[in-house]
């Protein structure tokens, strides 16, 4: 891995009926929990650990700029009051982020981008 941060895009494409509780809570750990969800992973020692639990029933890439706008224009969520909100409206992402400075979506597609929204977010809930 080089020295600068990698932010990864992790997919969960199986089920895991008979696995073992140390993957699980990877999944779990990862925001996984269901089949077909997806995340921004930073990478770090930890994350590739739990990477390589869960190889088997995941697939993840790094993200280009081009690529990361066009999976959150036309997949990302956020959430907003405990309901889960499309990220397409600029008026909800500043109500709800507007304490961050992040007034429209492509300044949180920037913010995710570039990973600097870490101090803010604790790195989970990124989008779903």
């Amino acid at each position: 891995m080089s020295a600068e941060l990698k932010l990864a895009f992790v997919i969960r494409m199986q089920g895991i009926n008979g696995v073992s509780l140390k993957v699980r809570k990877a999944l779990q750990l990862l925001s996984l929990q269901q089949t077909f969800r997806s995340t921004f992973v930073e990478q770090n020692m930890a994350s590739n650990n739990m990477l390589r639990i869960v190889e088997p029933y995941i697939t993840w890439r790094y993200p280009n700029l081009k690529s990361a706008n066009e999976l959150i224009y036309k997949c990302g969520y956020g959430k907003i009051s405990k309901k889960r909100i499309a990220l397409t409206e600029n008026a909800l992402i500043a109500l709800s982020l507007g304490k961050y400075s992040i007034i429209c979506v492509e300044a949180r597609i920037h913010e995710i981008y570039s990973w600097k929204i870490k101090p803010y977010f604790p790195g989970k809930n990124i989008i779903k």
